[in-house]
């Protein structure tokens, strides 16, 4: 069943297209409704379309039905198969969507992973997940010895399952630990394996913050054009998640990288683009 359902995974495509307008945003129940409609209709070529529009969407969206056929697998002893593969079968293709859409081959691994798990693999997933709230609850009591001991369990969970959200989410966790704890040079190393996960996975928001704290360690250790980089991706991202009041403070962190490189106009202009939406 397995194999059948992979076989319609797309190719990965190296440049995708430019995404369609579309008049507003959509929320995440809007863009889910229209992704089940267009499972519906069979329309593969509108389901890119929804992705290259909400590519933040496609991983929330598709993880919605492999929570689903988890959560149904769990609530009985004699679970509804069908509907579990009917669940499985939507989220695939989606997937073959998103890969299409955005040419990120971890939406395909990722779903193809989540469906072929079998009991012991699912337990591993749920561990996981409750490692990582216990490094959650660590870190808020200021225990931060043991936020990055379980944020590191919770990589060592999620990983070799190719669960790459939760492994994103293992990572953040020692990361905020080891920044806490005043290894920033640690830091930065699981910050930045973070950022690039959630970049892939279009979670725009969480590579949103994973790159905030990353400007912060640069400016710290003097990593300057790194860190000028760093800030450059924030402000894309700021606008993409609606984010526009920390564009001011994000193009003074920019001129003070500028400063450091030696780069005066760079560094006025940064100022200026600052002052002028303050």
């Amino acid at each position: 069943m397995l194999i059948a359902l992979l076989a319609g995974l797309a190719p990965l495509v190296a440049s995708p297209a430019p995404a369609a307008p579309q008049d507003k945003p959509l929320s995440f129940a809007e863009a889910k409704q229209r992704f089940e409609s267009l499972h519906k209709a069979g329309d593969q070529a509108g389901c890119v379309a929804l992705w290259r529009a909400n590519p933040h969407f496609a991983l929330r969206v598709i993880d919605s039905d492999l929570e689903g056929s988890l959560k149904i697998r769990e609530s009985s002893k004699t679970p509804d198969m069908a509907q579990i593969t009917a669940l499985h079968t939507r989220a695939l293709w989606g997937a073959s969507a998103a890969v299409e859409a955005t040419g990120h081959a971890i939406f395909g691994d990722y779903t193809a992973s989540f469906v072929g798990w079998n009991e012991t693999q699912r337990t591993q997933f749920r561990t996981g997940q409750a490692v990582y709230k216990k490094a959650m609850d660590a870190f808020t009591a200021g225990d931060f010895a043991a936020a990055k001991t379980a944020g590191r369990e919770c990589v060592e969970y999620a990983a070799p399952l190719g669960d790459w959200w939760g492994t994103a989410m293992g990572l953040e966790a020692q990361a905020m630990a080891l920044q806490s704890e005043g290894a920033l040079d640690d830091a930065l190393h699981f910050y930045g394996l973070a950022r690039l996960l959630n970049h892939d996975l279009m979670l725009l928001g969480d590579e949103y913050g994973d790159v905030r704290s990353i400007i912060d360690l640069c400016f710290a250790h003097e990593r300057w054009s790194r860190g000028r980089e760093a800030v450059d991706r924030a402000l894309e991202l700021g606008l993409k998640i609606g984010d526009t009041a920390s564009q001011a403070d994000l193009y003074e962190k920019r001129a003070q990288f500028e400063e450091k490189l030696g780069n005066k106009a760079g560094a006025e202009k940064s100022r200026a683009q600052a002052k002028s939406l303050k």
